[in-house]
């Protein structure tokens, strides 16, 4: 991507970091299309907390641990990453050219040094 492209994406995420918001996003990531939403730290880690409180004994406590630190020690200003070098999405679909598409059970990331090119709007497949 250029340094113009490179600038929008991270003014974007840093929006969606700083204000806890989701948007949509479609990325092509080291050739591959991948859309979904784009979401900030914070609810990344709640839905990854609550992903593994859904799993076996183990995986539970995980999750409960995961989530009173959340709700205890960070607020919403201690997660805001400036210049993060990721992007959080949930629900991320993985396109394929003839149809056969994979949609992702869990929350994600991008590295975004992989990322090629990016539209905001989620694909409706």
């Amino acid at each position: 991507m250029s340094d113009n492209e490179t600038t929008i994406l991270d003014i974007f995420i840093s929006t969606i970091e700083k204000y806890d918001l989701e948007i949509g996003g479609t990325f092509i990531v080291d050739g591959q299309l991948l859309t979904g939403k784009i979401i900030s730290t914070k609810k990344y880690l709640n839905l990854l907390s609550s992903k593994f409180k859904s799993g076996n004994e183990p995986a539970k406590m995980i999750g409960e641990k995961m989530e009173e630190g959340l709700n205890n020690t960070i607020n919403k200003d201690d997660l805001y990453i400036e210049n993060n070098q990721y992007i959080n999405m949930n629900g991320v679909k993985i396109v394929y050219s003839k149809g056969n598409n994979i949609k992702l059970d869990s929350v994600f990331k991008i590295k975004k040094s992989s990322i090629s090119a990016f539209t905001f709007g989620e694909m409706d497949i």
